[in-house]
């Protein structure tokens, strides 16, 4: 059982955590995604793994200092210019057309390119090269630099001011922190609270000085988002509510009344949530409690669009089928086991392919973690996906039968591909409840069951491409061009 999240929005909504503050941050909103959905424990499921690995990065402690330095010193904020729109994408970019693409945006830049410029957050102390537009690019390495110089410089050489901060937690979260622990069952110190939140203070009152000074630098009319819960966004947002920049997000997850970052107790806007949040479809908007400054609205997924228009008419029959596994660092200890149990399938019995497509967090350290998995894909009875330069659009191209193992965006993108759907039911699923009451996908209970994958290929069941666009807005640069030239006065191209 996952921590019940209406559980945590009664508590924020008593205490008033939203618009509390400490040393003029608030530390809540910045903190309340990552240590709902990560720091929490899963309750009486302690089987349920972390999504990413966090030993991703080989890197020495030194290596990723000079990494942030050196973007810091050639690709930070003196390469900042004056521009109408801000891009914040999403920093694991794609390997497309002999590029790093950002899928959620690229679209958007394109159309706005003259007038655009591009902010990108490091990813793993890095950043995926080449992307085409390098001289579009502010890295904000910088930022996450002096973040994390701010918060040891306190900690460790203004000790006092530190302390001063802890306890100001504790006199803050007390209360809180202690429902928690009896209503709910996390088992969270204090001391663990007071270290978490007051680096969470620390490098946000760093970074939102260093936003502000960014945007004056630049002085958008319009910032375009993705992961708008990330520090970084909020950060942006809460600036730009004080020089009345428009700010979008762009959805990039399944967004649904689970998700901590897109779900809160009141209705009052938030100041660190964006002006608009753009969803891929109409299904959204009834699932989520999400208090946008405007409104959420409904635009499409530009990038899908265009995947799928181009493969589907190029789509042909196949004599062998193909199962596409979709990975999680969560439940991938599991989950590879029943990837595994149809793979080692003889060749007098059902015959298919099987790939299985790890999950980015998964790829350092998968061969220790899955190793009858990498026996398999010695053995070539599996093929294993564990690099981001290939294609996900590809393997839904490739695949008949999807398999997921948690919640994911992938399910929903792998419909509009016509791909017959079953899940995992291993993790909480209550977001995409929609998918199984429409048929649109079915639940696999047991890793030692591979029947309904078996029946799936014969296509005995599922339910395939029939009102995807429920989940997916057609036209969707059209509407995503409206919204931003009625809203933020920002032109495009002509096309629309």
């Amino acid at each position: 059982m996952i921590v019940d999240i209406d559980q945590i929005l009664k508590l924020e909504e008593k205490y008033n955590l939203y618009d509390d503050t400490i040393e003029g941050i608030h530390y809540w909103m910045y903190a309340r995604s990552e240590l709902c959905a990560f720091i929490l424990p899963r309750i009486e499921n302690p089987e349920v793994g972390k999504a990413h690995n966090h030993l991703k990065s080989k890197a020495s402690f030194w290596g990723k200092v000079w990494g942030l330095l050196y973007n810091s010193i050639w690709n930070g904020k003196r390469k900042a210019f004056q521009a109408e729109m801000c891009i914040i994408g999403h920093e694991r970019r794609i390997w497309e057309n002999n590029e790093y693409e950002c899928k959620y945006t690229k679209e958007i830049y394109e159309y706005y390119k003259d007038k655009a410029i591009i902010l990108e957050r490091p990813y793993n102390y890095g950043h995926l090269k080449p992307i085409g537009e390098e001289e579009k690019v502010v890295y904000l390495d910088y930022i996450s630099l002096l973040c994390n110089f701010h918060y040891l410089f306190v900690k460790n050489f203004r000790k006092r001011k530190y302390r001063e901060i802890c306890n100001e937690v504790e006199t803050h979260m007390r209360e809180p922190l202690k429902e928690l622990n009896q209503e709910i069952g996390i088992h969270y110190t204090m001391a663990e609270l007071q270290a978490y939140l007051a680096k969470i203070i620390l490098r946000n009152q760093t970074r939102i000085r260093q936003m502000e000074k960014l945007l004056d630098k630049i002085q958008p009319r319009s910032i375009m988002e993705v992961v708008g819960y990330s520090n970084t966004c909020m950060a942006a947002n809460e600036v730009a509510k004080r020089k009345n920049i428009i700010t979008y997000e762009m959805q990039h997850g399944i967004a649904g009344h689970t998700d901590y970052g897109y779900n809160f107790k009141t209705e009052k806007a938030l100041p660190q949530l964006p002006s608009y949040f753009l969803t891929f479809g109409d299904y959204v908007e009834g699932n989520i409690r999400f208090p946008v400054e405007k409104e959420v609205r409904s635009v499409g997924f530009p990038y899908l669009e265009r995947k799928v228009m181009k493969r589907r008419e190029a789509k042909k029959e196949k004599d062998i089928k193909t199962v596409l596994f979709l990975s999680s660092g969560q439940i991938g200890e599991h989950f590879s086991q029943l990837a595994c149990r149809l793979a080692e399938l003889t060749e007098t019995e059902q015959k298919c392919n099987v790939i299985y497509k790890l999950h980015p967090g998964e790829y350092v350290a998968w061969e220790q973690r899955y190793p009858r998995l990498l026996e398999l894909e010695r053995e070539g009875k599996i093929r294993v996906i564990d690099s981001s330069d290939s294609d996900l659009y590809q393997l839904f191209d490739e695949a008949d039968v999807q398999v997921a193992g948690t919640p994911t965006t992938s399910i929903c993108e792998g419909l509009a591909f016509g791909l017959v759907t079953l899940v995992y039911d291993f993790y909480d699923l209550t977001k995409i409840s929609f998918l199984f009451e429409e048929g649109f996908a079915q639940k696999i209970s047991d890793t030692s069951d591979i029947q309904p994958i078996l029946d799936a290929v014969t296509g005995s069941t599922g339910k395939k491409e029939e009102n995807w666009r429920k989940m997916w807005k057609g036209n969707a640069m059209k509407n995503i061009v409206n919204v931003i030239e009625k809203t933020s006065g920002v032109k495009g191209m002509s096309n629309y």
